[in-house]
């Protein structure tokens, strides 16, 4: 008939084929066309769109449905969307106005913070201050008793305080060493240590040597164990009974 499909789906009509046909085959060209039997081209073309085009159960009515079902679904996602966004945005706008009121608060709480620091500053200072002035007033207290203690006392009372006083350094030591605290340590076994030179210096070996010699070393002895205790750093050397 002179009319040809291409590979890209379009028709090619050759025009000499088809006028040949038309002009000497023109009951078998109209039969191609109209014929219902067998089933001409037209008729089938007809029966085909007639089906593509049904509106319940055609392929095209079908398509539509579920293009429109699409739509529907789409759109109520959307709506979802939206209304988890203005959920969502509303959320958001208080969280960020409770922040925003926590930061206009902001400056106020630190001055209060900085207030409140000033005042127990201050009031840790007066403590402190009045610390040191019934530890200084109990020590003048000390001194002052100890003076007169001394100024008052026999030969064998002065012995009673030193021995008293080096006691008293130890038992500082004793303290300082569990503490860590090394100056407090050296200062309390220099003291002891001077004590102890004090009290070996007042032996009287002439009228009294075995009992001076007995004393010496006592003395030795404890001076050794100062000197221990300050290089190995061990309370156990110098304890005392309280």
């Amino acid at each position: 008939m002179g009319i040809e499909m291409q590979d890209d789906g379009t028709l090619q009509v050759n025009s000499s084929v088809f006028n040949n046909t038309l002009n000497n085959d023109y009951q078998d060209f109209q039969n191609f066309f109209q014929s219902l039997s067998p089933q001409g081209f037209g008729n089938f073309f007809g029966t085909q769109m007639t089906q593509m085009t049904d509106p319940s159960q055609g392929p095209i009515a079908l398509d539509v449905a579920g293009l429109q079902q699409t739509n529907q679904s789409l759109t109520s996602d959307i709506n979802d969307f939206e209304a988890r966004m203005t959920s969502l945005q509303q959320q958001l706008t208080q969280q960020y106005s409770a922040v925003n009121a926590t930061l206009e608060e902001y400056p106020m709480l630190m001055q209060e913070i900085s207030s409140q620091l000033d005042t127990a500053h201050q009031q840790r200072q007066q403590q402190w201050h009045q610390r040191l002035a019934a530890m200084k007033n109990t020590l003048e207290a000390k001194l002052a008793y100890r003076e007169n203690a001394v100024r008052c006392a026999t030969p064998i009372e002065l012995v009673v305080i030193l021995f008293d006083a080096a006691i008293d350094d130890m038992r500082r030591a004793v303290s300082a060493i569990k503490a860590s605290d090394i100056e407090q340590r050296g200062t309390a076994i220099r003291h002891a240590m001077l004590i102890l030179q004090q009290l070996q210096g007042t032996l009287d070996f002439e009228k009294g040597a075995p009992v001076a010699r007995q004393f010496e070393q006592f003395y030795n002895v404890i001076r050794a164990k100062l000197l221990e205790s300050q290089l190995r750093n061990s309370p156990q050397l110098v304890s005392c009974p309280k």
